[in-house]
Order: structure tokens, then C-alpha cells, then sequence
């Protein structure tokens, strides 16, 4: 009897032994943590201003004058100068002569026409040519081009350009707002029919 209690005893040593070995090899792994994923913000904002341009105007004065109209109504405005090709008129003249005799001949020939304010060209630009008048009346440019065919002769038109600078105000406006109309910020009288609002001309680099 003794031997069957020692011999059970022995093994309930021998059991929690191997149990309690077990258990401290046994490893604990910990769940790995979740990183939350990194979202980047690429859509822009929509703008909340936009640009407009009022002009151009004659003048300083003008500039000034509408610069306080938009002051008093809380609207800052910034003058800037810009410059642009306007039509100068178109000139009629005749080309394509060989020798300086040549023109001449055709010279006369010209005023026996009647043309008598024909000129020939000293400007090198123009040399070999035969001027037969600047018009700012496209009519009169084409009825001094039929007299020139009816002396003999092939005319040409040509449109003249110059440079013009303009004054005009960019104001800034939140989007949706509409510029105040031109007369109530003073504009009257001719310029009424001249100085409208539009959008803002790109600008350079230089500013």
C-alpha cells in the first residue's frame, strides 16, 4: 500500500515538473500594431478671389479719380500700364522697281495721272518704293489704289500699326461678386463708351 501511495506521488512530481517546463518554453506573441496609413491632401483649394481689370483710361487723372471711387467703397485697386498695337492708318504705295530711272519715269507718269503728292522713298527701310499716300480712311485708301491701277501700276495696301500704352486698375473680388458698373464710379461721357470691366491679363514673371 505504501508503495502504490509513493509510487503515485512520484508521479504527480514527475507530471508538474513537465507541465511547468512546458509552459516556460512556451512564447507569447503580441500582436504586431497597426500602423494607420498615411493620407496625403493633394486636391487644392478652390480660389476664393478673382481678378478683374477696369480701363483702359485716357489719363492719370482718370486712373486716379476711379482709384477713389473704389477706395470709398472699400475696394482696393492697383494701377498698371500696358501696351498694345492699334491701327495707324493704311499706306498705299508701289514697289518692285529696277533702277532708280525706273522710278522716276513713274514718277511723272504718276503726277501726269493727276497724283500729285506721289513721292518716291529716302528711308533705306523702304528704298525702291514710291508712296502714294497714308489714309485713316480705308475708302480713301482704296480710291487712291484705283487711281494708281488706272495710271498703270500695281498698288499696294498696306495696314500701319504703332504701339499705344494703357492705363488700367486690377482690383481683387471675392468669387461670385460683380464689379460695380462703370458709372457708378464716375466714368461719364465718352469714356462711358471706352472703359469696361474684363479679367485680368496674365501676368509675367517680372511683375
Amino acid at each position: 500500500m505504501r508503495i502504490v501511495a509513493l509510487i503515485l506521488l512520484l508521479a504527480n512530481i514527475a507530471f508538474f515538473g513537465w507541465s511547468h517546463l512546458q509552459g516556460a518554453r512556451t512564447q507569447v506573441v503580441s500582436p504586431q500594431p497597426q500602423i494607420p496609413s498615411l493620407q496625403l491632401a493633394t486636391a487644392r483649394q478652390a480660389p476664393t478671389t478673382q481678378c478683374h481689370s477696369i480701363g483702359p483710361f485716357a489719363d492719370d487723372k482718370q486712373v486716379q479719380s476711379v482709384a477713389a471711387a473704389l477706395t470709398a467703397r472699400g475696394i482696393g485697386s492697383l494701377a498698371r500700364t500696358a501696351e498694345r498695337q492699334v491701327p495707324n492708318g493704311q499706306w498705299v504705295y508701289i514697289e518692285g522697281f529696277s533702277s532708280a530711272t525706273d522710278r522716276q519715269h513713274a514718277l511723272q507718269k504718276l503726277k501726269q495721272a493727276g497724283l500729285k503728292d506721289v513721292a518716291e522713298m529716302s528711308d533705306p527701310q523702304y528704298s525702291g518704293r514710291i508712296s502714294a499716300g497714308i489714309f485713316f480712311d480705308p475708302k480713301g485708301a482704296q480710291n487712291r489704289a484705283a487711281r494708281v491701277r488706272a495710271a498703270g501700276f500695281q498698288p499696294v495696301i498696306e495696314e500701319r500699326q504703332r504701339t499705344v500704352s494703357e492705363r488700367w486698375l486690377d482690383v481683387e473680388l471675392n468669387v461670385g461678386i460683380e464689379p460695380l458698373p462703370p458709372a457708378e464710379l464716375g466714368i461719364a461721357g465718352p469714356a462711358a463708351a471706352t472703359i469696361t470691366w474684363s479679367n485680368c491679363a496674365p501676368r509675367n514673371g517680372s511683375g
